[in-house]
């Protein structure tokens, strides 16, 4: 019994030191947003430091408080958040937080603001040549660029 409580007190302090070892995660670096008409572009660059488990991104529309999104892996540099359900011509706040093993965000989140607007034909042809140049370079097959 007083070994059991023992190693129950040694679990717990090694447990709670551990906890006030870990630092915040830094959140992703260069983060720029592009708005389109039906969604928003968000890119960035990982983190120097790897204490991110994830990223969490938050939204504020028009001015109003900001609510989470979603969850990004930490991998991850590209995020499309299609945004028309919500409305057209959009002011857009977003926050990115690295999020540690323990769930804490980092202290400063990575801001970026943009908008959405109606879009000519030849901004939509503009966007769809880039995003289908962007997949086959990125996903092509290193021999044929075809897809994979």
């Amino acid at each position: 019994m007083k070994q059991t409580l023992r190693t129950a007190l040694i679990i717990t302090l090694l447990w709670s030191s551990l906890l006030q070892a870990q630092s915040l995660p830094e959140p992703p670096q260069n983060v720029r947003a592009f708005g389109y008409d039906s969604h928003v572009e968000l890119r960035w660059q990982k983190s120097s430091n790897p204490t991110a488990a994830t990223y969490r991104l938050y939204r504020a529309i028009n001015g109003d408080s900001f609510q989470l999104v979603r969850s990004v892996n930490p991998n991850d540099t590209l995020l499309l958040d299609f945004v028309r359900p919500l409305g057209s011509n959009l002011e857009l706040e977003y926050q990115l937080f690295g999020v540690n093993a323990l769930g804490q965000e980092s202290a400063v989140p990575a801001q970026v603001k943009t908008r959405t607007f109606e879009m000519s034909d030849e901004e939509l042809l503009t966007m769809v040549q880039a995003y289908t140049f962007r997949y086959f370079w990125d996903f092509g097959h290193p021999v044929s660029g075809l897809a994979r």
